[in-house]
């Protein structure tokens, strides 16, 4: 009883986070590149689009785990991959200019807390649901997460 109330809180969070995700990428993707505001500061189409499938995903894996699905474990597992991997090469590109400062530094311990988070979070949800949180043994899961992650900065090189 106890997993499944878990299971079902998740659920709700995840579905909420996606959901949120989904509108704010797509408000801001619209209002950078569809009208004439003039903004100061404009977030790269490349982190817009992670954010999209990121929700998209979330999304899908919310509705997953309130229809008792066992394959948004799978899910979650990739999206985990995908966004330690999609966090991390984005740090690597802000550290190649080399231009060390206090703000870079604190993106650098944000993004790692969050790798970090979301491998507990994904860890503690395997533990309870009974699965295996190995990448040895999920080669397939870490290839869709590694490609999942890096997508929208190839997509950046080549699109825009």
């Amino acid at each position: 009883m106890q997993k499944n109330k878990i299971n079902q809180n998740f659920g709700f969070l995840f579905l909420i986070l996606g959901i949120t995700l989904i509108i704010n990428s797509l408000n801001n993707f619209f209002t950078y590149n569809f009208t004439t505001v003039l903004f100061v500061f404009m977030r790269s189409n490349s982190s817009i689009i992670a954010e999209f499938i990121f929700g998209i995903v979330l999304s899908w894996s919310g509705i997953l785990i309130l229809s008792k699905n066992r394959f948004w474990l799978k899910l979650i597992k990739i999206l985990a991959i995908a966004i330690v991997v999609n966090t991390v090469f984005n740090l690597l590109l802000m550290i190649l200019p080399l231009k060390f400062n206090s703000s870079l530094i604190f993106k650098i311990t944000i993004g790692i807390l969050i790798c970090f988070g979301t491998i507990r979070l994904t860890k503690y949800l395997c533990k309870i649901n009974d699965s295996t949180w190995s990448l040895k043994n999920q080669k397939m899961n870490c290839f869709i997460g590694i490609s999942v992650g890096l997508f929208p900065f190839l997509f950046q090189n080549v699109f825009f």
